[in-house]
């Protein structure tokens, strides 16, 4: 038994998943797409699926309002985020295991998990577009109700946090310099050290002092939460 899905398809340019009757690509705004053929369900997790479906949709409904500024800023909504949630659940259903945990727990892990690293993957064009043609504190567009600096916060709840915790991101930023912020915009835009010190006409020495600063904001903003 199998669980498909004929009407998603995937964009050729970036792989995000959209429904069939889009013609464009929210994300790339390419308009080359392949049919999406979701792998096949063991028989055991084809039947999982099927009986908890409405779990499955109520942790969707809770990691689409936990991420809603992101899909804001990428353009995704409800509809097509449900898409790529359902997707990625049957992408990882086979390897549930019964004996490692509650299937509630593991899904929403599993989505929580796959949700973040699709917005890391998927915005990196979204933000060379607004970074570099616009000021931090302009809006992303006309009915945007944020600022090219407010999305730091959402880019950077994942990428600062690997090695130190969750530290507050809007606090993290502005403890940074104008430089820094110029910095950690590259890097979240997937530019090597090299590339950033050229651009920035920085030398080894001044570029490494300004991360060295910029992790010990991360410390001492860590060290703060921590503190009773």
């Amino acid at each position: 038994m199998s669980v498909s899905y004929s009407k998603t398809n995937q964009c050729v340019s970036c792989g995000c998943y959209i429904s069939e009757d889009r013609q464009v690509c929210s994300i790339c705004e390419k308009e080359e797409f392949k049919p999406y053929n979701s792998k096949r369900l063991h028989k055991d997790k084809a039947s999982l699926w099927e009986a908890n479906k409405k779990e499955f949709d109520k942790i969707i409904s809770r990691e689409y309002i936990r991420n809603k500024k992101s899909m804001d800023f990428l353009h995704i909504d409800k509809e097509e985020f449900n898409e790529i949630s359902n997707v990625i659940i049957v992408e990882n259903l086979n390897k549930f295991d019964e004996l490692k945990g509650t299937l509630n727990a593991f899904v929403s892990s599993v989505l929580k998990n796959k949700i973040i690293s699709f917005i890391n993957s998927q915005n990196t064009n979204k933000r060379k577009a607004n970074y570099f043609t616009k000021g931090l504190k302009e809006k992303i567009s006309s009915n945007a109700d944020m600022t090219i600096e407010e999305t730091l916060t959402v880019d950077i709840d994942a990428e600062v946090n690997e090695d130190f915790g969750y530290i507050p991101a809007a606090n993290y930023i502005s403890m940074l310099s104008e430089k820094q912020k110029t910095i950690l915009i590259f890097k979240l835009c997937g530019y090597s050290h090299d590339a950033i010190m050229k651009t920035l006409h920085l030398s080894y020495r001044q570029f490494n002092n300004l991360l060295l600063s910029m992790k010990m904001i991360e410390k001492t903003q860590l060290i703060r939460r921590m503190d009773p």
